[in-house]
């Protein structure tokens, strides 16, 4: 036996109703892709690192040899909180993360 095949548009199909098809609207996911790229500035200091986002001299800051030891990852992902907030800081948090610990690793 042969399976019954429908004929269908790209719009409306025969065997469902008349009306056309329409999926529902929904905002379009945030996509870590989409966001701006940020390079970090980092540079070694006798008590810890300062760190700063290129061309955005406002958010230099010294993070501490404590706060370092303590978790590298923190210190990384609070950072990104403060400057970036706290949806958009996977990738970067990472990123920063993985800076901090290999300026750590030259000293």
């Amino acid at each position: 036996m042969r399976p019954h095949i429908v004929s269908c548009t790209a719009v409306v199909c025969s065997s469902a109703s008349t009306a056309p098809f329409r999926s529902p609207v929904l905002p379009e996911p945030l996509h870590p892709s989409t966001f701006p790229r940020a390079r970090f500035l980092i540079e070694r200091a006798k008590d810890g690192l300062n760190v700063a986002i290129a061309g955005r001299p406002e958010t230099e800051e010294k993070i501490s040899a404590k706060q370092l030891a303590d978790s590298v990852w923190r210190a990384a992902r609070d950072y990104c909180a403060r400057h970036f907030g706290d949806e958009v800081t996977g990738g970067r948090c990472r990123g920063l993360g993985l800076r901090f610990q290999a300026a750590l690793a030259d000293k």
